[in-house]
């Protein structure tokens, strides 16, 4: 009986991460699209504004991520947000790996530990709005 409990549980914690990952990929794409068409993106303009606001569109669509994540998983909040950031980071690889070189540095660096800071400000706001 115990094994069910424990694999019920299990299954729990890796949906709650999944729909985060998938919360993560998917409100961007929306954001983007109104983005492009009010005309704030343009394409192939990288300033370090249009950078500065990608990183605050990310941050923000992530801590709603981690947030719902937290929120499906309710037990184990910081292990549902570590194994979120760690599903992030390994999906940005690879972006980040293809484009290195044609941001800046910093650009690249952020990008990597933004799923780590999201995580973390998505268990603040989850502990707060709890309360």
């Amino acid at each position: 009986m115990q094994n069910v409990l424990i694999t019920k549980g299990l299954f729990n914690g890796i949906a709650a991460v999944f729909a985060g990952f998938v919360a993560i990929l998917l409100l961007p794409l929306f954001a983007e699209y109104a983005l492009l068409n009010i005309g704030v993106y343009a394409e192939g303009r990288n300033t370090t504004g249009m950078l500065l606001l990608a990183i605050a569109k990310d941050f923000i669509i992530g801590t709603i991520g981690a947030w719902f994540t937290i929120w499906l998983g309710r037990k184990h909040n910081l292990l549902h947000a570590a194994a979120l950031a760690a599903v992030m980071i390994a999906s940005v690889l690879i972006p980040v790996s293809t484009n290195w070189g044609k941001n800046p540095l910093w650009f690249s660096l952020t990008m990597l530990t933004l799923p780590a800071l999201y995580s973390v400000a998505g268990v603040g706001a989850y502990r707060f709005l709890k309360k």
